[in-house]
């Protein structure tokens, strides 16, 4: 029943497809320029953060997923296809 979810899950269309992205990818490309630029200012993004480093770069959304862009939090309120 597992890999039955999994398939159609992954055989579906994404709303970015039709639509350009959601808020989600939209706010990870986001945070992605802003390591990159942190990273070419000379800073060393995997230690600045505190103790688990990376901190301004990943959160964890309800679901527990990962999402590489925390410094960008506001798309949570964002009503995107």
């Amino acid at each position: 029943m597992g890999s039955a979810c999994t398939s159609m899950f992954n055989n579906s269309v994404y709303p970015s497809e039709f639509y350009g992205p959601t808020g989600p990818e939209a706010s990870q490309a986001q945070a992605f320029t802003f390591l990159v630029r942190d990273q070419r200012l000379g800073a060393n993004v995997g230690s600045a953060q505190g103790p688990i480093g990376l901190d301004k770069y990943l959160i964890k959304s309800p679901i527990r997923e990962v999402i590489f862009g925390g410094e960008t939090m506001g798309f949570w309120n964002l009503c995107a296809p």
